[in-house]
């Protein structure tokens, strides 16, 4: 059986923090993983490695494609003492077993 795992690395481009009261989204940019669909991003694991907020992981609960950047909306907000930034770098691996492929 051939694994289709990869992991995808980067720079996040923009971040927008949101509120669990009242409820907003978070959501982060990312550059195109280039001929992945949004749908395989859905329910990954996004950790930030390096910079502001580093240590924190949230899962993707939906993502949009807009030509050159995604943008992905996460579970829940970052800690408001640690919040990402766009120095800030990632892993998101597109294997993990929330979703079990």
């Amino acid at each position: 059986m051939e694994s289709s795992a990869q992991t995808l690395t980067g720079t996040l481009s923009a971040v927008a923090n949101g509120t669990v009261l009242p409820p907003t989204p978070t959501t982060v940019t990312i550059s195109d993983p280039g001929g992945l669909a949004t749908s395989r991003l859905l329910g990954r694991k996004l950790l930030l490695s390096d910079g502001n907020g580093a240590g924190q992981s949230r899962f993707v609960v939906g993502a949009v494609d807009n030509g050159s950047t995604f943008t992905l909306t996460l579970d829940r907000p970052y800690a408001a003492i640690d919040v990402p930034n766009t120095s800030s770098q990632y892993i998101l691996s597109i294997d993990d077993a929330l979703v079990g492929r």
